[in-house]
């Protein structure tokens, strides 16, 4: 098993990597090209500003192939927002097609950032969740930015609205929270990522 976790200048890459190696792997952190198109899954992760991130994998050639590639993909805060359409004025790679990024301080002006453990929700049986007891787990969140629930949503979450927490097209998943940073639960969806049939 080929894990490439693209390199991002962020410390929770740092973390994931860990992790992943407890469940016995080896990742590779990489940025280039050849390590992406032979691995066999692959991790974006990013708590780092989305202009910032994009620019930087445009810099390092990947930003476009990340569109293209067939491989099974787990994007992570920023990196989630980065496979949305757009965020702001920014255009993003729209593999979560026409899905807006928005800013939680236009809903509500005394809440800009949803910080700590949260609540949340599903009640599906999609493999991300094996082992997830339904609506009642909690994971790390901190961010400032969130994704209205729709057709991609398999779970949710609640901070002044309700808005979606893991989103899923094929074998893309995007998560809102940080599971390097949520505990045993956390872990259990790395490793049932890492565990997908390609």
């Amino acid at each position: 098993m080929k894990i490439v976790i693209i390199k991002i200048n962020n410390n929770n890459i740092k973390n994931i990597n860990k992790i992943i190696i407890t469940l016995g792997f080896i990742p590779k952190i990489s940025y280039k090209k050849k390590h992406i198109t032979n691995s066999d899954k692959i991790i974006i992760h990013s708590n780092l500003n989305i202009n910032y991130t994009i620019n930087y994998l445009k810099k390092k050639n990947i930003y476009t192939l990340l569109k293209k590639i067939k491989k099974p993909i787990l994007a992570i805060s920023t990196g989630l927002h980065i496979l949305c359409y757009k965020y702001l004025n920014t255009k993003c790679l729209n593999i979560f097609k026409d899905v807006l990024v928005k800013k939680i301080i236009n809903i509500n002006n005394n809440n800009e950032n949803n910080i700590g453990e949260k609540k949340i929700y599903h009640n599906n049986d999609d493999i991300i969740l094996t082992g997830v007891k339904k609506n009642s787990f909690y994971q790390y969140f901190n961010h400032k930015d969130y994704i209205n629930i729709g057709k991609y949503t398999i779970a949710h979450t609640n901070h002044i609205i309700s808005y979606s927490a893991i989103l899923k097209k094929k074998n893309i998943y995007g998560l809102q929270f940080f599971p390097e940073k949520s505990g045993i639960l956390g872990k259990k969806i790395l490793k049932n990522f890492i565990n997908l049939v390609n």
